[in-house]
């Protein structure tokens, strides 16, 4: 603020920033958790392409898995982010290298450890092993640290931490930047082995190491574990565990992430055996469907697809896969088409890849399987494979539809966003106004993109911020109580056609 030393009157501009009605915070990103055969890291770990995925977790040739397949649906039917979080068995170990230091009697002086347990960093196959190499910095008594990611097939990855001490005292510590959360390495965690003296305790030089040992462990990995390490993700979230129907697996996970109100869980049904009958599956996923949380937050898909396998040079080679990894995907292509109000469903959501589907139901399974919560992928005429199904858990509720339950959680992301500049802002009045203002500059957007109903804001919204619902006792408290209604499409979920005909008084009627 100016000093002024002399009377008159001074004019001052100060503008506040609107929020942008456009924010993109509420934009969702798809994150798969599995395990891998070939390990890879564990996430969560974001990956923009297939290649990228397959040069973390290799080549689906070498792993034909589950976390595979999905991903590799999701990106060829339009994905194009995603967090992979590899599930761990809960006695596997991380790989390590010892490094000396520099005394006359060398001793060991620095511990390099993998950042996650797993032979993702030691086997000599894997796409992610890890390389360490040590020299002295340009700066005596210091030394700089480079770690690479990659095998003879080429460097996946470099980090670079240059004059690093291991001198506890020093500000250039090697082990507190490197650990750093914010600043460190993704790969490796360092641990120091001795007693500082001085600068003969700092490592010796090291040339292109590579850590050892590390194991995948025995057992089953526990999914629900691997799931909350998304816990840390701000963004909203499609999660799907490729080929998981187990019902305690998927109860736990839906019901962590309903809390959350940032993700929501595409599910695939059971697996089905290659002789069961359209019938038998309809009753499998009917009962299945029935043993998970009647939450708005999950969706159920189904039956399981035939692809052509990408994992064989054979022709036709043919492969039984779960579709959560193709739904995930088309989510992705309507959310950019169309918006997140639009329902990823219909002849627009044609599959890519698939050949056919497991089980053909006969109409009555149908009305069965949608009134029970499965939606049902099946051929259209003229289209292909594609989702025919738009219903969330919560069958009973107005948000039993899966792009009502996306887009309050789209919306309610973005209304924290843009409300966050309230923060410690004077509570009163003109606070009121100003986040009324922009929570309704928001939503006028998202009533022209035809996320709410109608074209003028009294059916589409309603925004209230101010003394009736802010007394008192509600500012001395601290809080500032905002109420926002919003008016949100549902799907035309049925389309009735009624043909007449008239000929000489008689009238017939045909119900489509």
């Amino acid at each position: 603020m100016a000093t002024y030393l002399r009377p008159g009157v001074f004019i001052e501009e100060s503008l506040q920033p609107l929020a942008d009605p456009a924010l993109g915070s509420g934009d969702y990103v798809a994150a798969f958790v599995g395990t891998s055969l070939r390990g890879g890291p564990i996430g969560p770990t974001l990956v923009s392409s297939w290649t990228q995925f397959q040069a973390l977790y290799g080549d689906i040739r070498s792993s034909p898995d589950d976390l595979h397949y999905g991903v590799w649906q999701y990106f060829a039917n339009g994905g194009h982010l995603a967090y992979i979080v590899r599930g761990i068995n809960a006695n596997a170990t991380a790989a390590a290298l010892t490094v000396n230091d520099t005394q006359t009697v060398p001793a060991p002086t620095l511990k390099v450890t993998a950042s996650s347990a797993g032979t993702w960093a030691s086997l000599a196959t894997s796409p992610t092993r890890l390389f360490i190499t040590i020299r002295p910095s340009v700066d005596g008594g210091r030394f700089d640290l480079t770690i690479e990611a990659g095998t003879g097939g080429g460097l996946l990855a470099r980090e670079q931490f240059v004059d690093l001490t291991l001198d506890p005292s020093d500000s250039r510590n090697a082990v507190a930047i490197v650990n750093s959360p914010t600043v460190g390495s993704r790969y490796v965690v360092l641990s120091f082995l001795g007693t500082w003296v001085d600068s003969d305790n700092n490592p010796a030089t090291t040339v292109a190491v590579p850590l050892v040992a590390g194991s995948e462990g025995t057992g089953s990995p526990d999914l629900v574990e691997a799931a909350e390490r998304l816990e840390a993700i701000d963004s909203v979230v499609t999660l799907n565990l490729p080929g998981v129907s187990t019902g305690a697996t998927l109860t736990d996970v839906i019901n962590w992430a309903a809390p959350r109100a940032n993700i929501f869980v595409v599910v695939d049904g059971p697996k089905p055996l290659a002789t069961d009958t359209a019938a038998e599956v309809a009753t499998t996923m009917g009962t299945f469907v029935a043993s998970l949380p009647k939450s708005s937050y999950a969706a159920v898909y189904g039956p399981y697809l035939y692809l052509a396998d990408p994992a064989s040079s054979v022709p036709g080679a043919m492969r039984l896969t779960a579709p959560g990894g193709a739904v995930v995907g088309q989510y992705v292509l309507t959310d950019s088409s169309r918006g997140v109000h639009k329902a990823p469903a219909g002849i627009d959501t044609a599959l890519k890849g698939v050949l056919g589907v497991h089980s053909r139901f006969n109409e009555g399974q149908l009305d069965t399987l949608n009134q029970a919560g499965v939606n049902v992928i099946r051929q259209v005429t003229g289209a292909g494979f594609c989702i025919m199904g738009a219903r969330t858990l919560n069958t009973r509720m107005p948000d039993r539809y899966v792009n009502i339950r996306r887009s309050l959680i789209s919306l309610s992301k973005s209304l924290r966003d843009i409300t966050r500049f309230a923060i410690f802002e004077p509570n009163n009045s003109a606070l009121w106004g100003q986040i009324e203002v922009v929570v309704e500059q928001f939503l006028i957007a998202q009533m022209q993109s035809g996320l709410l109903k109608g074209s003028i804001p009294e059916t589409a919204y309603y925004v209230k911020c101010d003394a009736e619902n802010n007394p008192p006792s509600s500012q001395n408290a601290g809080i500032v109580n905002v109420e926002v209604g919003v008016a949100i499409n549902s799907p035309a979920e049925f389309v009735i056609i009624r043909i007449g005909q008239y000929d000489g008084g008689a009238t017939t009627e045909i119900t489509a």
